[in-house]
């Protein structure tokens, strides 16, 4: 192959044909690729520009420093919210802007998706992918939290800073009355002793 744009037409051409081949054809070959490619990908991790208004992002000052934790919606579908840490004058984010440890544990709102009933210390989605901190690109290091999710940031020398996660809730429907449903009434919450 030459790298010519005909070439490279011809090669992918090709490369069909013997994929739809080893799948039995060239029309189970387009509905497999049809139900990936139809998959609504949701993201998650990214940043609201400074000075960005929306109802969804939420700014607090961290005493002490003259930094603030932000908080910005992440993948509404997978109930996660993200965080970073942004300069409280400029609103310009920051990556790791002080010593400190971040802590996650069950909220206290009824939060099914919080399986863990457990704290654990988080790390921010660079670490997890093994970018370490001091090569985080300025200003791109956040954090994956949960909706509900009860978080506190320790700091060497300061009070622990507690906070819990928002839960963002789609507005209820009416639902659809059916002629002849009979309707099965079930617990909706039950509560476990530990």
């Amino acid at each position: 192959m030459t790298g010519d744009l005909a070439d490279v037409y011809a090669f992918l051409d090709q490369e069909l044909l013997d994929d739809a081949e080893s799948e039995g054809s060239l029309e189970v070959m387009q509905k497999c690729c049809g139900r990936v490619l139809d998959n609504y990908v949701e993201p998650t991790g990214c940043k609201p520009l400074p000075g960005e208004v929306n109802p969804f992002v939420h700014i607090r000052p961290i005493p002490d420093t003259k930094y603030s934790i932000r908080l910005f919606p992440g993948s509404f579908t997978d109930a996660e919210y993200c965080l970073d840490f942004v300069d409280s004058t400029t609103g310009e984010p920051v990556n790791s802007p002080f010593d400190f440890e971040l802590f996650a544990g069950p909220g206290e709102t009824s939060t099914p998706w919080l399986s863990l009933p457990m704290a654990m210390k988080l790390k921010s989605i660079e670490n997890i992918h093994g970018i370490k901190t001091q090569d985080i690109l300025p200003g791109e290091e956040k954090f994956i939290l949960r909706d509900g999710q009860m978080c506190v940031l320790t700091r060497p020398g300061k009070p622990k800073i507690r906070f819990t996660v928002p839960v963002r809730q789609k507005p209820k429907s009416e639902p659809e009355e059916a002629e002849d449903a009979i309707v099965l009434d079930f617990p909706k919450v039950l509560q476990v002793d530990p």
